[in-house]
């Protein structure tokens, strides 16, 4: 599908799935108990039948299926077939906190300015909270709970197709860069960890092109041979984050 130019203001959410239906499911469905609904819903995946889908299907919803070659190519297909003017990524098994969030948003869609919410991070019955020092630095930029702005220059932005882990937060800095931006103080998302942003391994190691970041990721791959999951989270979210057993 050819890129179609913005015209609209409104709210385009792009879901990205690899052949994990019952994580789409979930998030469906949150979207779907909103009751303010998104301009726009675009779900980019693979190895899905179109049958097992027909469940989905609702008029502000398109599927765009066995097009992508990898995750941030599937991200940039997102942004090229979407016709509003802010977006949300919102990834399979993420999930909108409650039903009354897009319509909480819907006063900011407004203005011209990207949006910057909360999000809750997830460890099975483990949710960490960013402090509120973490969230006033202004360096905060969690990728659930990011809407950028798409004005004539950044909707050309893209998704680097040869960074294999910091193209969203690159993605992310480009847009807000010599940008306003309004960060409201409300939780918006809970996003699962174990994503290829926050799971260690050793073949991450070899994802990075700087010296700082291979260290850390070493030390971090050390790390989690000798922690649990649980454990291996909680120290690392342990200075911007505060845990909890307990969802709100």
């Amino acid at each position: 599908m050819d890129q179609i130019e913005l015209k609209k203001k409104g709210l385009c959410i792009i879901t990205i799935c690899n052949n994990k239906k019952e994580a789409l499911k979930t998030t469906i469905n949150s979207i779907d108990r909103q009751i303010q609904q998104p301009d726009m819903h675009i779900v980019v995946c693979k190895n899905i039948n179109n049958y097992d889908l027909s469940a989905f299907k609702k008029k502000n919803r398109i599927f765009i299926i066995n097009k992508d070659k990898s995750l941030y190519h599937a991200m940039n297909i997102g942004l090229n077939n979407n016709n509003f003017s802010h977006v949300l990524f919102l990834n399979s098994e993420d999930k909108l906190i409650n039903n009354l969030c897009l319509l909480n948003l819907k006063k900011y869609l407004n203005l011209n300015k990207t949006i910057v919410l909360k999000t809750i991070l997830r460890n099975n019955n483990h949710y960490f909270y960013p402090k509120k020092n973490s969230f006033l630095t202004k360096t905060y930029l969690p990728h659930s709970s990011f809407i950028g702005y798409l004005d004539n220059n950044s909707k050309k932005k893209k998704f680097l197709l040869k960074e294999k882990v910091k193209a969203d937060g690159i993605w992310m800095r480009e847009i807000i860069k010599n940008k306003k931006s309004l960060f409201v103080n409300l939780y918006l998302t809970v996003h699962k960890l174990g994503g290829i942003s926050s799971k260690p391994g050793f073949s991450k190691i070899f994802m990075y092109n700087s010296t700082f970041e291979i260290l850390k990721q070493i030390i971090k791959f050390f790390i989690s041979l000798f922690l649990s999951k649980e454990l291996y989270y909680s120290l690392i979210y342990r200075l911007k984050y505060s845990r909890n057993y307990k969802f709100f």
